[in-house]
């Protein structure tokens, strides 16, 4: 996405305080997560300034996000995003829905993970050589990801029985 920031804000996101600017495409605004706050102090990151991010849309709630990997600020080098690093849970499945998320279908569970159930985005359905069930034990690999009143993780890696998936999230919206 390139465009100018309309706006900025802190957001908490798994404990940590991250930088969401928000860019006016069209009629809309779309939100643009660039992680944690602190690093980006002193990078001109500012309302009316241009910006280019590369990352992976997610819906979230309602909304859609750009997690951004990458990102140049007034045509300077780009600055590389670090995330916290995933974790990794033994879960199981209590529930288990194809969503559309962009322009394909998606696994959304209800997972157990040490007696709290959490919703987990375990990524495009066509990923997935099983149809996956309630009771199937998983461990899944991803970051939790915080907006407004929600929790959802969000798989990078998903192991079902002695089968590893990798779960690629760039599509197009």
């Amino acid at each position: 996405m390139k465009g100018k920031i309309a706006s900025t804000k802190l957001a908490q996101v798994n404990g940590n305080e991250n930088l969401v600017v928000g860019l006016k495409q069209d009629d809309q605004t779309v939100a643009i997560d660039l992680g944690p706050a602190a690093a980006l102090q002193g990078k001109n990151v500012e309302v009316g300034a241009t910006i280019v991010a590369i990352g992976a849309m997610e819906t979230i709630g309602d909304k859609d996000v750009l997690i951004a990997d990458r990102v140049g600020i007034d045509n300077r080098d780009a600055i590389e995003i670090e995330r916290n690093p995933s974790q990794r849970f033994a879960a199981e499945i209590i529930d288990v829905k194809r969503t559309a998320v962009g322009s394909e279908d998606h696994y959304m569970a209800i997972v157990e993970i040490d007696g709290e159930r959490q919703l987990a985005d375990l990524g495009p359905v066509a990923t997935y050589k099983v149809a996956l069930q309630p009771s199937t034990k998983i461990t899944i690999q991803g970051v939790p990801v915080q907006t407004q009143h929600h929790r959802v993780f969000m798989a990078e890696q998903v192991r079902l029985g002695d089968e590893v998936i990798r779960i690629h999230r760039s599509h197009s919206l």
